[in-house]
């Protein structure tokens, strides 16, 4: 389905597009744990939660990048 060349182009695509949204996603995440510790609403704020977060930030991040790596490599074609 894929040639080897698009294969190569889609690890590059995705692996680019993947840490930028995923630091973006991480520093909003982490700027709202850190305003619910300034602002006393640290009883919200779990171990559970954060690692919640942190695992659909992940996930999300890694759909979004695969999405727009195909989107890339199929526009090229």
């Amino acid at each position: 389905m894929f040639s080897k060349q698009e294969k190569a182009n889609f690890s590059r695509y995705w692996k680019g597009v993947f840490k930028y949204i995923f630091f973006v996603l991480f520093g909003f995440s982490a700027l709202r744990v850190a305003l619910l510790f300034l602002y006393d609403d640290a009883e919200n704020v779990t171990l559970f939660s954060i690692l919640t977060g942190i695992l659909i930030i992940g996930v999300g991040s890694v759909l979004v990048s695969v999405l727009i790596a195909l989107m890339a490599i199929f526009k090229e074609r």
